[in-house]
């Protein structure tokens, strides 16, 4: 390999890795459900370099050569296209040849990957691709030398029989050839971007320098530089107000008012609020039942019933009175939560509580279970009770504490205040968080 390609090599290497390391990182995962697909098209122009059995390299032996290209990418890191190019070729070998004239067109399928979008992912906004590319296709070329002796030889031409004539268009000489590479793009918008590539073209002859040596087949080098037009929606403008037209209607707004008035009160039928009527509801529910002596406490935020010796002690009073023959038909449970919390979070709590009270006992009596009906309600936070224990306890200033916080206008925040400066509050409201147990009369 000549210090020509290595040198480009280092350079092209030099310049990407930075920037395939440093580029844009995928930070928007809903871009990942837009249409990915897309078709393209592109146009390049650069400069050739053969490696045929010329030995030496010159400046003066760099050709240009143009191109076109169309494609599609498909999914989000991959894509192929279809190019076609026609350029020149030069070079020479002191005292065996001197190509005068070597011109060819090509056109190969080529399918490229995007390295940057593989290893840091997609992203349609991404400013830089690097895209390794290899392919195949086919060569139509026709060489003209002067050669050691100052004679013109000829191939892929039909001017005269003396010509060698080919397989190819108008008698052009026709070789298969393997181009691979990789290509540096930068993307303007999401439309058109510009690129610059370099690519190795191997072909299956060794006419290209029109000198038939027979040591080795020809390639040559291309470093080209192109834009391309991408088929597809620009980038949306969230700030852009979508276009819409109206539409002529006429608003009666008596049936608008009478029907939000027909809504509002047949909620109010379906949800019915009457906190007096529902505590004489339940008054008089209880007066049916016989609370049972059973204890079982919960941690803070916490509705699970520990399973242990202690709570399944308390279920055994259940089990006792069934053993001795009474016969239970429903058991209620009635869940409560210390008032430190929010009211919501409190009677979603305390029904937790008492739903995990009922699972517990069912649990527990097994077969004898059979026959019951459990339910569960919860009473979200206990403020009777904490006067209560607060009344029945032996903290000295009981009085002005419950004072301070009847009057407050959060009871809840001036509660959590007062127990920080008085500990023993602690424990009444851990007396609180508690479910009490219910059988039927």
């Amino acid at each position: 390999m000549s210090k020509f390609t290595i040198k480009s090599l280092l350079i092209i290497v030099l310049a990407v890795l930075p920037l395939t390391f440093f580029g844009q990182e995928n930070t928007n995962d809903n871009q990942n459900k837009e249409k990915t697909n897309y078709w393209f098209v592109g146009f390049d122009e650069g400069t050739t370099f053969l490696y045929g059995d010329n030995k030496d390299f010159d400046f003066k032996n760099i050709i240009p050569q143009v191109g076109f290209h169309g494609g599609y990418a498909f999914g989000k890191h991959f894509s192929a296209y279809l190019r076609f190019t026609t350029g020149t070729l030069r070079g020479s070998w002191k005292n065996h040849f001197r190509i005068e004239n070597c011109g060819y067109f090509e056109y190969d399928i080529n399918l490229a990957a995007d390295l940057v979008s593989l290893i840091l992912g997609y992203n349609p906004d991404r400013i830089i691709g690097f895209k390794p590319h290899v392919g195949i296709g086919q060569m139509h070329f026709q060489t003209r030398i002067t050669d050691a002796n100052g004679q013109m030889v000829r191939y892929g031409y039909s001017d005269s029989p003396s010509d060698k004539k080919g397989d190819g268009l108008d008698g052009r000489i026709l070789a298969w050839e393997v181009p691979f590479g990789a290509e540096l793009e930068f993307n303007i918008n999401r439309r058109i971007s510009v690129f610059t590539d370099f690519t190795w073209t191997y072909t299956d002859t060794d006419l290209l320098d029109g000198y038939e040596s027979g040591d080795h087949y020809e390639w040559y080098t291309s470093l080209n530089v192109g834009f391309r037009f991408k088929f597809r929606k620009p980038k949306p403008n969230p700030c852009e107000p979508v276009p819409c037209e109206p539409v002529p209607c006429e608003i009666d707004q008596d049936a608008i008012d009478k029907a939000i008035q027909e809504g509002i009160q047949k909620y109010i039928d379906e949800h019915p609020y009457a906190p007096e009527e529902d505590e004489a509801d339940d008054a008089e529910l209880l007066e049916n039942f016989e609370e049972k002596d059973i204890h079982l406490t919960f941690k803070v935020n916490k509705a699970e019933v520990e399973d242990n010796e202690a709570n399944r002690e308390e279920v055994n009073k259940v089990k006792e009175d069934l053993d001795n023959g009474r016969e239970i038909s429903t058991i209620m449970t009635v869940g409560y939560a210390s008032p430190e919390g929010n009211e919501e979070q409190n009677q979603k709590l305390s029904e937790n509580r008492a739903q995990a009270t009922a699972d517990f006992i069912q649990e527990k009596l097994g077969d004898q279970a059979e026959g019951i009906t459990f339910s569960a309600k919860g009473m979200g936070s206990d403020w009777d009770g904490f006067y209560a224990a607060l009344e029945n306890s032996t903290i000295a200033n009981k009085a002005e504490i419950a004072e301070q916080i009847k009057n407050s206008e959060d009871p809840t925040a001036t509660l959590n205040k007062m127990r920080m400066q008085n500990p023993e509050l602690g424990k009444l409201l851990d007396s609180l968080r508690k479910t009490q147990v219910f059988i039927n009369k």
